[in-house]
């Protein structure tokens, strides 16, 4: 082999989803961790001798989820491996505070700022990563990646259509033809052949297509965005104009963000009037991660206790979000036709 030969990174297409369970798992882990502290008045493991900080079983959590990585090769290891990352990675991020002073001050109080900045730089590195053009052969590599599905006995209708659409952009090379044929002709999950997970998960999809063709549902949708939009921005506005001679740059950058969230809310509910789902559903995951990554930066600043119920919420609805977005892509057209034999 030449030295000169170039080294070729190939970027895994659904990578996003993977580091999108890293961070809601990381950022999850850093909430429910600082709310124990506080609720439990901060223990100490280790007794009167030792200090066993939480950032070791972090490490061993991201050691752990590298083996799965490297270790093996199915869809099930790389979620696990990301899930139990992010924990880790959590655990080991939230003692920062100790890392950065001279007294190890877990309680140094620009920690939690440092650590959206982190986290904010880490999602919009993948953003970078991911939202690029694929090429024809990133798209070729990735519906082999799935191809691999059919040996184990594990490929689910929504990974037969999203291969064979990763193929469509990959040219009409011969090894393209022949994976197609191969997803045409395998044979999918029935729900009897599917492990709890996956049932639970078609369960779900069955559900969303029964609600998204309700009348109300859409209105709903607008509703709990709007409303929930609205009553951030009036509570910024009331904060700087209930006491002008104490505002802060927090208050600043609070007020700032919401207003940023409620327009793209507003675009949004304007998206999916038109008809446009996907895009509707596409802008107000944008207003969450706008509402996560740079309104509760500002929030945990002011009041880390009180910001902790917000951020909850946030995660949850952007994991409803993904969950939804996904569907519009590649499941509803899918899932109607479950019945069909595979």
């Amino acid at each position: 082999m030449a030295a000169t030969q170039k080294i070729r990174l190939i970027r895994n297409l659904e990578g996003g989803d993977l580091f999108e369970l890293f961070l809601v798992s990381a950022a999850s882990t850093i909430l429910v961790v600082r709310a124990y502290l506080k609720l439990a008045d901060y223990p100490q493991i280790g007794g009167d001798t030792l200090h066993i900080a939480h950032m070791l079983p972090g490490g061993m959590l991201m050691v752990l989820g590298l083996i799965l990585a490297l270790g093996f090769l199915n869809k099930e290891a790389r979620t696990l491996a990301a899930f139990l990352s992010g924990i880790g990675f959590g655990l080991f991020i939230d003692e920062l505070g100790k890392f950065i002073t001279q007294d190890n001050d877990y309680f140094f109080q620009p920690t939690i700022g440092l650590i959206y900045v982190i986290f904010v730089m880490l999602f919009l590195l993948a953003k970078y990563i991911g939202d690029r053009r694929a090429t024809e052969r990133e798209n070729l590599i990735n519906a082999i990646e799935a191809a691999k599905e059919v040996a184990i006995g594990d490929l689910d209708r929504v990974e037969q259509r999203r291969a064979l659409a990763y193929l469509k952009q990959a040219g009409d090379g011969a090894i393209g033809k022949r994976i197609a044929e191969l997803l045409r002709e395998a044979k999918t999950n029935s729900r009897n052949d599917e492990n709890p997970y996956q049932r639970i998960r078609g369960w779900l999809a069955e559900r969303y297509v029964g609600l998204v063709e309700r009348p109300w549902f859409s209105r709903a949708v607008i509703a709990f965005f709007v409303l929930g939009s609205s009553a951030s921005l009036v509570l910024s506005a009331y904060d700087i104009v209930a006491r002008p001679a104490q505002v802060s740059f927090a208050d600043k950058g609070e007020l700032l963000f919401s207003s940023v969230t409620g327009i793209l809310v507003l675009l949004g509910t304007f998206r999916l009037l038109r008809r446009s789902r996907l895009a509707g559903y596409q802008t107000f995951e944008r207003a969450v991660l706008v509402f996560l990554f740079l309104t509760q930066f500002f929030l945990f600043i002011q009041d880390e206790l009180a910001a902790l119920p917000g951020l909850a919420i946030g995660l949850l609805v952007l994991s409803a979000l993904h969950y939804a977005i996904r569907q519009e892509r590649y499941g509803r057209k899918v899932t109607r036709a479950a019945g069909s034999p595979g």
